[in-house]
């Protein structure tokens, strides 16, 4: 089928022979209803979904059918991304059993089917941006069946505040600090990225950028650059109580610091590794930290391959932020719905797992969990001696199979808010690379930009009567 005028070039040098088979070949003026007439025509007995109430297709749902063997496999998309079809009619073509496979877990469903004169024919949903891929087959397998039918018993908002469980240590972004060359006086207080600037400003070396020579090349070919200064930079995190358990300190290539806390010096052999293996982690000694300010002292040959960064305080606290200024605090004991940067963890990126209580009467019923109202890459549900769910995309919810009496929404963090851009103006970008860490003006702040995180909304848990099969 050709739509429009047919086009003149052939790998890109002027050809008649486009237009020549254009005229042996459906063709239809460039207007939407007039392409789907003509490919209505050429397939005849194609795939159809419908509108139930009006009859016209619905233009949303994007669909492609093959046909492999005596098999017809159809596969629908809905590419409207703010509108859901509750009720759609699909025909597809042939006769014989259909089945509904479902491509994230491979389970296979029974589809009942009216038949018409030359199709089988069922209504469905389409949730925004949902999929549903069906095969029709000449028989019917006996053990593939349909899903079983579910009748709603009720329904509860669940608002918590939950019992929760982090999946790894929090953390507390230290990247403000002051420096200073040699003996030179101490700078004022500044974002590290701003200082690693002002130092090569300094010094009279090129700044760092998305175009340099990565330093990991340059020293496959280059003698190590001349040291140009001694640098010391001072990182200031307040303490509000002696922590029970152990402080970690993650860092870059600690071998080529000497680092102190409170004065006291720290060895920089690590014990391990924190999210990527550039990051190792040195062990603060319990002795070395103390109730309000302590400083955290990092000296340095600088050189051009230099590279300073933020470092990363790891272990059992909350932190509490504001402006630049962060405060060691105790944990909550539980957290409520909603920004869990406001409640102790404004640079946590692991995962989050609230416990939620089922209510009395959704025991021994199948269980179902609703959500949207998240900021993160999905949600994991689980249930003890069941399977996990889980929940990143419309419709938003998932069934909690199994036999407990409280249910685990695993949020799943991504590590936006702890390797930011976290001082960039706006919150939000279209695109992010190395600029967007090294903002500067109207859209530089001091103050930490996080994106909203975990549980926003109250999860709405469901029960059914049906039982689990």
């Amino acid at each position: 089928i050709f739509a429009g005028a047919a086009p003149e070039y052939v790998d890109a040098v002027l050809s008649t022979e486009p237009a020549s088979l254009s005229e042996r070949a459906a063709r239809a003026p460039w207007d939407r209803s007039r392409i789907a007439a003509a490919i209505h025509q050429a397939i005849p007995r194609g795939p159809q979904i419908v509108d139930p109430e009006s009859g016209h297709a619905l233009s949303d749902i994007f669909c492609q059918m093959r046909i492999d063997g005596d098999r017809h496999i159809l596969v629908a998309l809905n590419i409207n991304p703010q509108r859901e079809f509750e009720r759609a009619v699909v025909r597809m073509p042939g006769h014989g059993a259909v089945e509904e496979w479902d491509c994230r877990t491979g389970e296979r469903r029974a589809i009942a089917t009216q038949p018409g004169c030359c199709f089988e024919e069922f209504e469905t949903t389409f949730a925004v941006s949902g999929e549903r891929a069906y095969v029709l087959t000449p028989t019917r397998d006996p053990s593939v069946l349909e899903a079983p039918k579910t009748v709603e018993a009720g329904r509860q908002i669940c608002d918590g505040p939950f019992e929760y469980e982090l999946a790894e240590d929090n953390v507390c972004v230290l990247d403000f600090a002051r420096f200073r060359l040699d003996e030179g006086e101490w700078s004022e207080r500044a974002e590290i990225l701003k200082i690693d600037q002002a130092v090569r400003a300094a010094l009279e070396i090129s700044e760092r950028g998305g175009e340099m020579v990565q330093p990991w090349f340059h020293a496959k070919f280059h003698p190590a650059p001349p040291v140009r200064a001694r640098l010391a930079l001072e990182y200031l995190f307040t303490l509000e109580s002696a922590p029970d358990k152990p402080v970690t300190l993650a860092i870059e290539r600690p071998k080529q610091w000497r680092i102190s806390l409170n004065g006291q010096a720290i060895s920089s052999d690590a014990d391990g590794w924190w999210v990527d293996a550039a990051f190792e982690k040195l062990a603060l000694p319990a002795a070395a930290l103390q109730t309000g300010e302590n400083i955290l002292t990092l000296e340095i040959p600088f050189h051009a391959a230099i590279n300073l960064e933020a470092l990363y305080l790891l272990g059992d606290f909350g932190v509490r932020q504001q402006d630049s200024h962060v405060l060691l605090t105790r944990r909550p004991k539980r957290l409520h719905v909603g920004d869990i940067t406001e409640q102790g963890f404004p640079f946590y990126g692991g995962s989050l797992t609230y416990a939620v209580p089922l209510p009395p009467l959704a025991e021994g019923r199948r269980v179902f969990v609703e959500t949207s109202g998240f900021e993160a890459a999905c949600i994991k549900v689980r249930r003890a001696g069941g399977a996990d769910a889980m929940i990143a995309f419309p419709p938003y919810r998932a069934e909690a199979t199994g036999t407990g009496d409280r249910l685990e929404l695993e949020v799943v963090l991504t590590r936006r808010n702890t390797f930011g851009p976290l001082h960039q103006l706006p919150l939000r970008s279209h695109a992010y690379g190395p600029g967007n860490f090294t903002t500067g003006g109207a859209h530089f702040t001091n103050d930490y930009m996080l994106y909203p995180a975990g549980l926003l909304e109250a999860p709405v848990i469901s029960w059914a009567d049906t039982p689990q099969e």
